[in-house]
């Protein structure tokens, strides 16, 4: 999540509405300003899916974050690669900087933290350097279900 100047809390109940949704799967940043939330996914992943899937997304993310706390909020999304440059990159509206700045900002935290789509078996790895406590549970496809617009397929 990126903090705005004003640290509107009501985002907060935007990304629990989000995950309850299974929305956030490929989600790198999440940050409200100015009345427009924004919803960066990984470059890797949005430039794979079709028109209708991102439409589709969009549509979602807006129906979640519609009205919280009285306020209607615009939706704004886009991709960030953290290692490269991606033309559906949407940055105006996450802070109050030029785009040079915010790029910057964002790759950082992106580097910084290993920000991106992970593969099962980058996965696997993570999992042997954490203690057993540690480890968060993994969807498992033959038990667990995936939203349908997360797929690749067309439509």
């Amino acid at each position: 999540m990126i903090w705005d100047e004003d640290h509107d809390l009501r985002i907060i109940t935007a990304i629990e509405r989000l995950h309850s949704q299974s929305l956030l799967t490929h989600a790198l940043f999440i940050g409200e300003r100015k009345g427009t939330f924004t919803l960066l996914v990984d470059g890797s992943y949005y430039g794979r899916i079709t028109d209708y899937r991102k439409d589709l997304l969009r549509r979602q993310v807006a129906r979640q974050v519609a009205s919280i706390g009285g306020d209607h909020w615009q939706v704004a999304i886009g991709s960030f690669s953290p290692v490269g440059i991606n033309d559906e990159t949407i940055m105006e509206s996450i802070i109050d900087a030029d785009d040079s700045k915010i790029e910057a900002y964002l790759r950082r935290i992106g580097v910084k933290w290993c920000l991106g789509t992970k593969l099962a078996h980058d996965l696997a790895y993570m999992d042997e350097a954490w203690s057993e406590s540690e480890r968060s549970p993994r969807l498992d496809p033959s038990k667990d279900s995936v939203p349908n617009w997360m797929t690749l397929e067309h439509d």
